[in-house]
């Protein structure tokens, strides 16, 4: 981490900008930061292998403290959730030059998860998404400006906006193994930063002139918060930004990787504030559905609802 990152980095839950704490255990080399501790007015994060932990879930806690007793290794270990074997092999490969990445997911994500980053470049919402990235960035960071990557992974798609962003884009996502990942080999000299994207954004208002979210959002439980948190990132006056949200899924239709996608009308009230309150239904729907009550079996009746679909005499024919 660099030490000019601190001045776009804000604790979550309280606001306040945050410091190295240089009485405590860190290390670094010139305004690098590689490991050591940042405070705010309420609480204290740790800094591992120079990506800030900006979250308070148990694995944080604990790397905290490992941090500040001067065991960063562990730290490490420790937030990439690995067992006492998968910790050798990764620090091996960690220290290995020769290393690749395909070596390390072998480490940290085994199963199908892992098959999936490997492959990530040629998966088509990946394609999708590429290209809108590159044309959107390129034009509202074309006065400058930083990038950011919200929920971004091991930054397949970071990488896109490396030679965009005037500073280092950063790449936030909540699993530190992804962006160490990504710092080490998919998009090194990006700032990573670990957060939770149900919370507040460990950001300073207006930080950034492009913000985006890909293949994440039907994950994200908090919608409401987070689209108005991504446009807080992006609120610096007069100037151009965009907000870009990619693959969102859709409720009505399964998909492997399903989470908590919304239907259409969701994701419109959810981005158009005119429409954002719920409406019942008007005279006329209400007699439609009121005659296809009695005729319709009741659970299929229910389902129709749910999906959308006519549950009127002629749907139900």
């Amino acid at each position: 981490m660099h030490l000019s990152t601190l001045d776009v980095l804000r604790c979550p839950y309280c606001g306040g900008r945050l410091e190295l704490v240089a009485s405590l255990f860190h290390s670094r080399d010139g305004d690098e930061v590689h490991d050591g501790i940042v405070g705010c007015h309420c609480c204290l994060f740790p800094v591992v292998d120079g990506i800030p932990v900006l979250h308070l879930d148990p694995a944080a806690k604990s790397a905290c403290g490992q941090v500040q007793e001067g065991r960063p290794d562990l730290a490490r270990r420790t937030m990439c959730h690995l067992d006492d074997d998968q910790a050798i092999r990764f620090d091996q490969l960690a220290r290995s030059e020769t290393s690749t990445y395909r070596d390390m997911v072998g480490v940290i994500a085994p199963g199908l998860e892992g098959i999936y980053f490997l492959h990530r470049f040629s998966d088509p919402s990946y394609s999708v998404a590429h290209p809108v990235a590159r044309a959107v960035a390129g034009r509202v960071l074309r006065g400058g400006g930083r990038a950011i990557d919200v929920c971004g992974g091991s930054g397949h798609l970071t990488r896109s906006l490396m030679d965009l962003s005037s500073e280092r884009p950063v790449l936030a996502d909540l699993y530190f193994a992804k962006i160490w990942l990504a710092r080490r080999f998919t998009a090194p000299g990006c700032e990573a930063v670990c957060c939770d994207g149900n919370a507040p954004m460990p950001f300073a208002r207006g930080a950034f002139r492009f913000a985006m979210c890909a293949d994440a959002f039907m994950f994200i439980w908090t919608k409401r918060q987070f689209v108005a948190e991504l446009l807080r990132l992006v609120d610096a006056g007069s100037e151009p930004a965009a907000v870009v949200i990619s693959h969102t899924h859709n409720a009505r239709v399964w998909s492997q990787s399903h989470g908590n996608p919304l239907p259409p009308e969701g994701y419109r009230d959810l981005i158009d504030p005119t429409r954002g309150e719920a409406r019942g239904p008007t005279k006329d729907e209400a007699k439609r559905q009121q005659r296809a009550a009695t005729k319709m079996d009741p659970q299929r009746y229910q389902r129709c609802l749910m999906a959308g679909m006519p549950a009127d005499d002629e749907g139900d024919r």
